[in-house]
């Protein structure tokens, strides 16, 4: 659903919105224009420029943006690798799933993922008592404190 939202609240397009919700249902699997425009009836030509009309962007780079968004789910809420995560959200090759993370976002994805996203560990002694992976803002530091299971997180 939170894909889904549209930009700046703008009214759109009934085709867009069918466009936009096959994106979304299907960014995990191989997805062309021709497939898009097939499904929807639509001429391709005429599907590529009616979507970058209403949202100012092609459909490739659209489904791109969608499986970026997804990767950044993935890093923030679960262990899974790099590569296990580009291939999860659409990607067959992990060196254009970077360069494509990198375009988006200007940082590559193990960088995104070192300054983003960290394991947390909550310690009862030398015993992990939970694990964890959460997003932390830059701007946080998190310490371990050894005998407890206090996890503190303060504002730089």
């Amino acid at each position: 659903q939170k894909l889904l939202q549209e930009e700046n609240n703008k009214p759109i397009n009934p085709k867009i919105a069918q466009i936009k919700n096959y994106i979304v249902k299907n960014y995990h699997n191989p997805i062309t224009v021709a497939d898009i425009s097939e499904q929807l009836q639509m001429n391709p030509a005429y599907c590529g420029a009616l979507f970058k009309k209403y949202l100012n962007c092609s459909i490739p780079y659209y489904i791109n943006r969608i499986r970026i968004q997804q990767a950044i789910t993935l890093m923030e809420n679960t262990n899974l690798s790099i590569s296990e995560i580009a291939y999860q959200v659409g990607f067959n090759d992990i060196y254009y799933f970077s360069k494509t993370f990198k375009k988006h976002k200007n940082l590559s994805p193990s960088d995104y993922k070192r300054y983003h996203v960290h394991q947390i560990r909550i310690y009862i002694g030398e015993q992990v008592l939970s694990s964890m992976t959460k997003f932390v803002p830059q701007c946080y530091i998190c310490f371990r404190v050894e005998k407890s299971a206090l996890l503190f997180c303060s504002k730089l």
